[in-house]
């Protein structure tokens, strides 16, 4: 039998995919990480949601910076010119029965809640950044 190039890159190929998926087992993961399977799922998930973000964040930014920047200088007319009112005590007491009681506080708050939830912010974080390049 004959050997060619294009046989040897097939079990050169087969044996590096092989390879790398004997690396990316289940078991090798769940090693490494203590990971379970749903929290993984759910890592996934959170890296799929990141992608799209970033994907649709660089491809529509220009639109939906747009869209806000009217959206703000609607309102403050409208305020200004008595067509609709906001009850400022209402939205603090909104934001005070969170416990969060300003800016900084809110900064905090969302900080220690990625601090919680480091593998899945890992997750979205990783996960916009490659949509954002790929966008």
């Amino acid at each position: 039998m004959d050997y060619t190039a294009a046989e040897a890159t097939k079990e050169t190929t087969r044996g590096v995919l092989d390879t790398v998926k004997d690396k990316i087992s289940w078991d090798s993961v769940k090693g490494k990480f203590d990971f379970s399977q749903s929290q993984l799922i759910e890592i996934a998930t959170y890296f799929g949601i990141g992608f799209f973000s970033g994907f649709l964040f660089k491809k529509y930014f220009r639109y939906l910076f747009v869209a806000m920047i009217i959206l703000v200088i609607s309102l403050k007319y409208f305020e200004s010119s008595g067509f609709i009112t906001f009850h400022w005590d209402s939205v603090q007491t909104f934001l005070s029965s969170n416990n969060i009681t300003g800016l900084e506080a809110v900064f905090y708050a969302c900080v220690d809640w990625v601090k919680a939830n480091a593998p899945y912010s890992a997750g979205f974080g990783v996960g916009f950044l490659i949509g954002y390049k790929v966008g």
